[in-house]
């Protein structure tokens, strides 16, 4: 089983989104729903998402803070 870093820790009003840079994987997890809201965050090498599991749609506030932090294309935004 991997060991994660997770150096990068981001808030919004519902979630808590964490990464870890070196092994380029994060989680989010909604506040009060918990994993029952939740997901892992893939990145490549150029820390673009890549891919997320755990929701049909990637809930908007983890998706506009990836947007607004350079992690998602915003002109790509829509295939998450």
């Amino acid at each position: 089983m991997a060991s994660y870093n997770f150096d990068i820790k981001l808030n919004t009003l519902s979630f808590e989104i964490c990464i870890d840079s070196i092994a380029k994987y994060g989680f989010f997890e909604h506040k009060t729903l918990g994993e029952d809201c939740a997901g892992g965050l893939w990145f490549d090498n150029d820390f673009q998402l890549q891919d997320y599991d755990g929701e049909a749609i990637l809930p908007t506030q983890v998706k506009e803070i990836l947007i607004k932090l350079g992690h998602i294309n915003a002109q790509n935004a829509d295939e998450f």
